[in-house]
């Protein structure tokens, strides 16, 4: 029984210490992508930017010729820069979402291990608080068992010596 009381506790640190590892990966995982966002975020500025100077290019250009067909032109290019800026602002606010969610399960995760550790050191304490008693109280009980079992002793071998 001693036994099983300390491996119990070994299994439970050595699950938390698993738990830690993983959540640890997933904080470093985490941090990456955070960079690769921000790095995407910085890209789509200059893109934004760069796509607003053509735009402003091809609405003055638009004003300064009168020809229709020329202006459907200038009208599709610009459509098509607004459909790309605003195609790489979606895949950046989808990536946004995705992080924000796994923010919430590295949360999930870190309040987990803090209630394995509290849970663990619990267990430790009554695990202790058991030892302090239990190692006397079975000293106690093997010495009256040792006791015992020599007065059984001494009377069986007085019952056998008489006739």
């Amino acid at each position: 029984m001693v036994f099983t009381a300390m491996i119990y506790p070994l299994q439970k640190k050595l699950e938390r210490e698993s738990e830690m590892i993983a959540y640890n990966q997933q904080v470093d995982l985490l941090n990456r992508e955070v960079k690769t966002l921000r790095l995407n975020v910085e890209e789509l500025k200059t893109i934004v930017k760069s796509a607003n100077k053509e735009c402003e290019i091809l609405e003055n250009e638009k004003k300064a010729n009168k020809n229709i067909t020329v202006k459907d032109k200038i009208d599709a290019k610009i459509k098509l820069i607004q459909e790309e800026t605003n195609a790489k602002n979606f895949s950046c606010k989808k990536k946004l979402e995705e992080l924000n969610t796994k923010v919430i399960i590295i949360k999930y995760n870190k309040e987990k291990i803090a209630l394995l550790k509290k849970y663990a050191d619990t267990y430790n304490s009554y695990s202790i608080g058991l030892l302090i008693f239990g190692i006397p109280l079975s000293i106690i009980g093997l010495i009256f068992w040792t006791i015992s079992t020599i007065k059984t002793e001494k009377l069986r071998t007085k019952e056998l010596r008489r006739p």
